[in-house]
Formats: C-alpha cells, sequence, structure tokens
C-alpha cells in the first residue's frame, strides 16, 4: 500500500484503494486510475500538497490540503488532497482524491 508522510510529525497518510462505480463515482486509487489521476507526476503532487500544504481545511471527518497557486500556467490551478479522518482498521487516516482546482 502507498504512504505518505503528512504535514504533521511522525504521521502517515495511506492511499486507500477506494472503490468505483461510472454511475455512482467513488474514492481512493480506483477513483484517481478510472479519472486518469494516477501516474509519476500525480503520486508527487499528493505527497509534496501533504507535506507542504499552503492551506488545510477541516469539513465533518474530511480534511482538504491545498498547495499554493501555480500562477505561472494558463489556466491557474492549485494542487487538492483530500483525507478522511476516521479512524480505519488499522488506525490511520487515508487518501480519498486528488485533483486540479483551476481559477
Amino acid at each position: 500500500m502507498k504512504t505518505y508522510n503528512g504535514v504533521e510529525q511522525e504521521s502517515t497518510m495511506p492511499l486507500r484503494c477506494g472503490r468505483w462505480d461510472p454511475d455512482t463515482g467513488g474514492w481512493g486509487k480506483r477513483k484517481l486510475d478510472a479519472k486518469n489521476r494516477w501516474d509519476a507526476w500525480w503520486d508527487g503532487m499528493i505527497g509534496t500538497t501533504l507535506q507542504n500544504p499552503d492551506d488545510v481545511d477541516r469539513a465533518g471527518t474530511s480534511k482538504t490540503y491545498k498547495s499554493e497557486w501555480f500562477e505561472e500556467c494558463n489556466p491557474e490551478y492549485r494542487f487538492i488532497v483530500v483525507t478522511e479522518t476516521k479512524q480505519y482498521g488499522d488506525g490511520k487516516q487515508g487518501v480519498i482524491n486528488a485533483y486540479k482546482l483551476y481559477r
């Protein structure tokens, strides 16, 4: 299982396997695969964003980590990583989504 170092000291976050259904959506690595959001670049951006977020929001049981805006790009975007903070069987939270947010 892929794990990332988190911004909190000595914390790790696994990339959850998840599920995917084209009609109802999904979460985790299966969603990233289905949406073509998984390769070395996406993997690196998830890790970088979790280790050095520009902003972190909490809503319910999830946390959203946001990179700085990439302003030299057209269109401008920031990288978003969503984690679930509920405790799983192994006691860890996990990455459930990642995407680019454009402005």
